[in-house]
């Protein structure tokens, strides 16, 4: 039972949308009949004085076919009304509407039909214009975009250049922070050794040990303070390199993602252009 009451609902309001249809399209196709009668018969007056209200309330809800020809009919009755630079307006929005809207010659004046034909003339030039204009403009912006990235390829690969550079050189550093540690707790223990034999010389008063010994801990003292100063340069000379060679990465993942966005816009030109 619940069923058939949802299709009868659904069938209600099937036949309330093909009746809104019907009346709207009705409507459309007497407005366009009246307008080319009063067209044929010459009353344009009338066509002036209701043709634009109507278009003002329901242009929205008109078929484009119908608002072109009403354009049209107002172009005749204004240029039948002495106004030819309003009958000149109207044939250009008509033809910008639909361009392949013509003029029964039976029912105009030659003038007329030399004011319309000269009009679509004029339509079709700016047409062309127009088109030749964003040809104009696709071809520049693909000039500006393959210079860009060409710009952009030499750009990736100087920094390509300087990133392996650096890396290197952070490398190079690495190695050389390693071994100057190595060498300085080499010295380090060596001294030590050396500085048990100075205190052994001092204890037993061999002064000339004593002397010899002295010396040469003092040599692996500033040997170990040299070479620890030496490794912590090295470390922080490594740090700072692949702090750059990562910048020099983060550059091209930008420069990348730029030439991206310009093929995207030259893509976005095309398809306007094409429409």
């Amino acid at each position: 039972m619940k069923m058939s009451f949802n299709i009868y609902i659904i069938r209600i309001i099937a036949f309330s949308l093909f009746v809104v249809n019907v009346v709207v399209y009705s409507e459309e196709t007497e407005v366009a009949k009246r307008a080319g009668l009063w067209f044929e018969w010459g009353e344009y007056d009338r066509i002036i004085e209701l043709v634009p209200l109507y278009l003002s309330d329901s242009a929205a809800s008109l078929d484009t076919v119908v608002i072109s020809e009403l354009r049209l009919y107002l172009g005749v009755a204004y240029y039948a009304m002495g106004d030819a630079g309003k009958a000149r307006s109207e044939f250009l929005s008509s033809l910008r509407i639909n361009p392949s809207v013509s003029i029964d010659k039976n029912y105009v004046s030659s003038e007329i039909m030399n004011l319309f034909l000269s009009t679509v003339e004029e339509f079709k030039q700016r047409e062309k214009e127009k088109k030749e204009r964003n040809l104009f403009l696709q071809k520049t912006e693909e000039e500006k975009i393959k210079k860009q990235s060409l710009i952009d390829s030499l750009d990736n690969k100087v920094r390509a250049g300087r990133k392996r550079g650096f890396l290197v050189s952070a490398i190079t550093a690495t190695a050389m922070t390693v071994g100057f540690a190595g060498i300085s707790v080499y010295e380090y223990y060596a001294g030590e050794e050396e500085y048990d034999k100075f205190r052994d010389a001092a204890q037993r008063g061999d002064l000339q040990e004593y002397n010899r010994y002295k010396d040469e801990v003092e040599k692996y003292n500033t040997r170990t303070v040299l070479t620890a100063t030496a490794s912590g340069v090295c470390a922080l000379s490594s740090t700072l390199f692949y702090i750059i060679a990562y910048k020099q990465r983060s550059k091209q993942a930008k420069t990348a993602s730029k030439n991206v966005s310009l093929l995207y816009c030259l893509n976005k030109i095309q398809v306007t252009v094409s429409f």
